[in-house]
């Protein structure tokens, strides 16, 4: 774990995990996520966060938890599916956060968050058969 990976997971508990790819190479994007416990939590992070990371760091964007920071995958899918540009866009001191987590009723989603959709065993081995 690269020392702004640890020094974040100190600083703020709600952290579950920190992935800077490409550190070193100055990449500027940084996925967290975070253990949601109220409205608005994903902004209140990353108004800390944006604190504490350095200068070259200019996106952020915010999981729940159970969302592996390492799988860019299920993140992509996740910011197309959790993300309104509108509703879930922060820019602080030039900086951008996404949250793309589940929406409560009190950030603007009133209905139900829809759950998570899962392949079985079989549907999986003929999608992973097919020639694309």
């Amino acid at each position: 774990m690269s020392s702004v990976s640890g020094q974040l997971k100190e600083k703020i508990p709600d952290i579950i995990a920190v992935n800077i790819p490409l550190e070193d190479a100055k990449t500027g994007i940084v996925f967290i996520s975070i253990k949601k416990t109220k409205p608005y939590h994903a902004k209140i992070i990353a108004e800390d966060i944006f604190k504490l990371i350095p200068d070259f760091i200019k996106i952020l964007i915010v999981l729940d938890n159970g969302i592996a920071v390492s799988d860019i995958s299920t993140i992509m899918w996740k910011l197309f599916n959790n993300v309104d540009p509108k509703r879930d866009f922060y820019f602080l001191n030039g900086k951008l956060a996404i949250d793309a987590t589940r929406k409560l009723k009190e950030e603007g989603h009133f209905r139900e968050w829809p759950p998570e959709i899962s392949m079985d065993d079989v549907v999986k081995k003929k999608v992973d058969a097919m020639d694309l």
